[in-house]
C-alpha cells in the first residue's frame, strides 16, 4: 500500500487530479476546467510524483529522464541519446498547435495544442525509438492503415473513419551508428513552430513507416515490431493528452532501470523483458497515482461552486476505479483507495459522503440527465451522417438504455465502495446514517445491525443479513407478529429490495426553484419511509405497515412551503401525484404491497384524502393533538435535553444568536423565521440542544450546500449577507471544535460578539470531536 509519502502531498492542484484521473469536461458550471494542461506543469507534475511513488526494490537514485522538447533539445538532444549507454532511457515531450477557424467563429478561440512523446532505450548495439500519441493523430498515407475495433469494454462505441491515423504508439529500432541520425531527423520534425507541425511529424512517420514495410523481414524491423505490439496502447479518451502520453516514461524508466540492475548482476537482458517484468509495479504505480488523486479531489468539495459540478467529477472517477477494478481484479483501486482513506477520518468521511447524503438520488438524476442528452446528440449526429450504418439499430438501442446503464453503473460503484468503507466509520455515524437511510444498514457493522434489529426487527428486516436476522432473538417475536397473513402476499426480498431501488431513481417532488433547498429531504424522507413499507409488508407484518403507509402520505402530502393561516397537508402535491401513480400500477410488488395494506386502486384517493384530512385536524392550531403534541416536544426539547446543557453550551448559543440575528446575515425586512432561514434556525437549535459536533456540522453543510444551490440556479440572489452566512457555515464545516468556529466567525464581524474570539476560545471545555462536512 501507500507507505512511502504518507502525510506528503503528491497531487497539488485541480488540472494535476483531472488530469491523472482522465476526467472529460465538465458540463456543469465550473470556474476550474479538466482538460487542456501545460506541457511544463504536466512535465513537473509527472516528475514528482514518479520521485514519490516509485518502489523501494527500484529506488537506485535515478530521476525520471524526461523533459520538454525545446531550443537546447534541438541543439544536443541527438547526442545525448548516442551516448547513451545500455539500459539507458531518455524521453521528451512535444506538440503542435492547431489552428480551427469554425471554434472562432463561435467566440472561442481558434488555437488548440495536443502533445504527444518521443522515446529513446539503448539496448546492445541499437536504439529503441518510441513515438506515443493517444490522442489527436498524425495522419498516415495509404501506405498503412489502423482501424480501432468496435467494441470497448463490451460497449459498442461509435468511430468516424479512423483508417488514415496512426498508431497509438510506433518503434523504430536502427543501429547504434545511425542512432545520432536518426534522432536529428525525428527531433527537427517534432520540432516545429506552428500549424504545419502536425503535418512536418505526419510525413516523417509516414517515410519512416514506409521503410520498415520495404525490408519486413530485416532483424530491426521485427523488433520494432515485436516491440510496437507489446508497447501499444488504447486510445486516450478525454483531454488530457499531457498526462496521457507522458505517464508512460515511468514504465519505460523503471525498466531502463531493471535492465541497469540485471547488468550489475552479470546479466543482460533485452528491453522487452525488462519491459514485462516490470509491468506490475508500473500498473501499481499507476493505482497509487490515481488514489492520491481521488484523495485530493474527495477533500477538494469547498472549491466548486456548483455541487453538480463536483458530483460529476466524483462519480466519473469513482466509475473509472470500477472499471479499472473489473478489468484487473489484482490491482484493487477501491480497496487501496479505502486504505489510503481510513489514515485520516476527515478523508474517509469525505471519500463516502457523496453517497450517503441525502441528495445522492437528485445529484445522480441530474449526472444521467446531463450525460443521456450528450449522449443522445452524439448518436442522432452521427446516425444523420451514416442513416444506413451496420449498426444502425444497436446505436438507437444503446441510446435509449443508456440512463438505465448509467444509473445501473453509478449504483454499482457506490455500492463498491459502501460494502467496504461504510463500516469503518465510527459507529455512531453508522447509527446517525442508518436513521436516516435504512437501505445503508446491510453495510454496517454487526454491531450496528443488531441494534437496529433489536429496536425494530420487522422495519429493519429488509437490509439486515441473513446470518445475523436468523440468529437474532427478536426473530421469533416478530414473527409472531406477522401470524394470519396468506402466504400469497409474501413476496421475496429481492422483489422489494429491487423496488426501493428503483422507486430512489424516480422524482418525487417539483422544480420550483423557490422550493429547491428542502426537496432533498423530502424526497429523503419520502425514499426512507417507501424502505420501511417494503420491509414491514415483506415480513407480512399487515399493522406497522399501515402505519408505516399513513406516514408515508403524510409526508408526501406535506406542503413544503408554509405560510400561516393555510393547512399543512394537501392532496394536490406532487408528491402524492407520484405515490398515487406508483401505488396504482400493475407491477406484482405493487399488487402485493395493496394486498398488505387492503387497498384497492379505486381506493386510493379516498384513503390519502381521509389521511390528509385527519393530519389537518390534528396540526390545526388549538386542536387537543396539536397542543399535546407541542407540550411533548417541548418537554423533550427543554425539559429532557436541556439537562445535559452547561452555561458554556447556553453562552454559545447566545453568541452565535446575537451574530445571526444581525443585519449582516439576515437581508433588510426579514426575521430569523424557519420558513425564510430553515437551516439557520436548526443550527441554533442543535447549539442550544448541546448536540455533537458532528450533527452540527452536518446543518452546516446542508446550509452551505442550500445557499450555494440558490446562488447557482439565482445568481440574482446574491447578497452580502447570503455570502456571510455561506462564510459562517464553511467556518463550521472546517473546523475542530464548535468554539474554534465561533472564533472565526466573530472576527469576521465583531461588533455584534459578547465575548472577544481569544475568550471563547479560552473558556471552552470541549475537545475536538469527531468531524463530519
Amino acid at each position: 500500500m501507500l507507505t512511502r509519502f504518507d502525510g506528503a502531498v503528491m497531487v497539488q492542484s485541480h488540472k494535476e487530479m483531472a488530469h491523472i484521473l482522465g476526467l472529460k469536461s465538465n458540463p456543469f458550471f465550473s470556474m476550474i476546467k479538466n482538460e487542456g494542461w501545460y506541457v511544463s506543469e504536466a512535465i513537473k507534475s509527472i516528475k514528482n510524483r514518479f520521485q514519490q511513488l516509485k518502489q523501494e526494490e527500484h529506488n537506485n537514485d535515478t530521476d525520471l529522464n524526461f523533459h520538454p522538447l525545446n531550443v537546447g533539445s534541438l541543439l544536443n538532444g541527438s547526442s545525448k541519446i548516442a551516448r547513451l549507454n545500455h539500459g539507458e532511457y531518455i524521453g521528451f515531450s512535444t506538440g503542435w498547435l492547431g489552428l480551427d477557424l469554425s471554434e472562432f467563429m463561435k467566440g472561442s478561440s481558434p488555437f488548440s495544442g495536443h502533445a504527444y512523446t518521443l522515446h529513446a532505450v539503448k539496448e546492445g548495439d541499437v536504439t529503441h525509438f518510441i513515438y506515443v500519441n493517444r490522442g489527436e493523430r498524425h495522419i498516415a498515407d495509404s501506405t498503412f492503415h489502423y482501424l480501432p475495433s468496435e467494441q470497448e469494454n463490451g460497449q459498442l462505441v461509435i468511430h468516424e473513419d479512423d483508417s488514415n491515423n496512426i498508431p497509438t504508439v510506433m518503434v523504430f529500432t536502427v543501429p547504434n551508428t545511425e542512432a545520432e541520425s536518426f534522432a536529428n531527423e525525428l527531433i527537427s520534425a517534432s520540432f516545429s513552430i506552428g500549424i504545419e507541425g502536425r503535418q512536418q511529424m505526419s510525413r516523417f512517420l509516414n517515410q519512416k513507416r514506409a521503410e520498415q514495410l520495404a525490408h519486413p523481414e530485416d532483424e530491426h524491423v521485427i523488433t520494432a515490431n515485436n516491440l510496437t505490439r507489446i508497447i501499444t496502447k488504447k486510445d486516450q479518451k478525454t483531454g488530457n493528452c499531457t498526462i496521457a502520453n507522458s505517464n508512460i516514461s515511468w514504465h519505460f524508466q523503471l525498466a531502463s532501470d531493471y535492465m541497469n540492475q540485471e547488468r550489475q548482476k552479470g546479466r543482460v537482458i533485452s528491453f522487452a523483458q525488462a519491459y514485462e517484468a516490470t509491468r506490475e509495479e508500473y500498473k501499481k504505480m499507476r493505482r497509487d497515482d490515481r488514489v492520491q488523486a481521488f484523495i485530493y479531489l474527495a477533500n477538494d468539495r469547498e472549491s466548486y461552486l456548483s455541487k453538480d459540478a463536483y458530483f460529476y467529477n466524483y462519480l466519473e472517477a469513482l466509475k473509472k476505479f470500477q472499471n479499472k477494478d473489473q478489468a484487473n481484479q489484482e490491482i484493487k483501486h477501491v480497496d487501496t483507495l479505502i486504505e489510503e482513506a481510513k489514515k485520516d477520518e476527515q478523508t474517509l468521511i469525505n471519500v463516502i459522503k457523496p453517497l450517503v447524503s441525502e441528495d445522492f438520488s437528485i445529484n445522480c438524476q441530474r449526472y444521467v440527465d446531463v450525460l443521456a442528452e450528450r449522449n443522445k446528440r452524439m448518436c442522432q449526429s452521427f446516425l444523420m451522417k451514416h442513416p444506413n450504418h451496420a449498426h444502425a439499430d444497436n446505436i438507437r438501442f444503446s441510446m435509449n438504455q443508456y440512463p438505465s446503464y448509467l444509473w445501473f453503473a453509478a449504483e454499482k460503484a457506490r455500492d463498491q465502495i459502501l460494502e467496504i468503507a461504510f463500516k469503518e466509520l465510527p459507529e455512531h455515524t453508522q447509527n446517525h446514517l442508518v436513521e436516516k437511510d435504512s437501505s445503508l444498514l446491510k453495510y454496517a457493522t454487526e454491531t450496528v445491525q443488531n441494534a437496529f434489529l433489536s429496536k425494530d426487527f420487522n422495519q429493519y428486516s429488509l437490509f439486515a443479513s441473513t446470518d445475523l436476522k436468523d440468529k437474532h432473538p427478536q426473530k421469533a417475536y416478530a414473527d409472531e407478529q406477522c401470524q394470519g397473513v396468506t402466504p400469497d402476499l409474501i413476496q421475496s426480498e429481492i422483489s422489494y429490495q429491487d423496488f426501493c431501488v428503483n422507486t430512489v431513481r424516480e422524482r418525487k417532488t417539483d422544480t420550483n426553484i423557490m422550493l429547491a433547498g428542502s426537496a432533498a429531504q423530502k424526497e429523503a424522507r419520502i425514499n426512507n419511509q417507501i424502505r420501511a413499507l417494503c420491509s414491514y409488508a415483506q415480513r407480512g407484518d399487515q399493522a406497522n405497515a399501515k402505519k408505516a403507509f399513513e406516514s408515508l402520505c403524510l409526508t408526501c402530502c406535506e406542503r413544503r412551503l408554509k405560510i400561516p393561516g393555510r393547512a399543512k397537508y394537501s392532496s394536490d402535491t406532487q408528491s402524492v401525484h407520484w405515490l398515487m401513480n406508483k401505488l396504482s400500477s400493475d407491477d406484482r410488488t405493487v399488487n402485493t404491497l395493496r394486498g398488505i395494506l387492503g387497498i384497492e386502486p379505486e381506493q386510493l384517493k379516498d384513503k390519502v384524502d381521509a389521511i390528509v384530512a385527519r393530519g389537518n385536524q390534528q396540526s390545526a392550531p388549538g386542536s387537543v393533538v396539536s397542543t399535546q403534541s407541542r407540550i411533548d416536544r417541548n418537554e423533550q426539547r427543554y425539559g429532557v435535553e436541556r439537562r445535559s446543557m452547561s452555561e458554556h453550551s447556553i453562552e454559545l448559543h447566545n453568541e452565535f444568536k446575537a451574530i445571526l440575528e444581525s443585519p449582516d446575515m439576515i437581508e433588510p425586512g426579514r426575521r430569523l423565521k424557519p420558513v425564510y432561514y430553515p437551516n439557520v434556525c436548526d443550527l441554533l437549535i442543535a447549539i442550544r440542544n448541546n448536540e455533537d459536533l458532528s450533527a452540527i456540522k452536518e446543518i452546516a453543510s446542508r446550509g452551505l450546500d442550500a445557499n450555494k444551490d440558490r446562488l447557482e440556479h439565482n445568481p440574482a440572489s446574491e447578497s452580502a449577507q447570503l455570502n456571510n452566512r455561506i462564510t459562517m457555515f464553511h467556518a463550521i464545516c472546517h473546523a475542530n471544535s464548535l468554539e474554534e468556529a465561533l472564533a472565526h466567525v466573530k472576527r469576521k464581524f465583531p461588533k455584534y460578539s459578547l465575548q472577544s474570539p481569544d475568550e471563547v476560545s479560552a473558556s471552552s471545555p470541549f475537545q475536538p470531536e469527531h468531524r463530519i462536512k
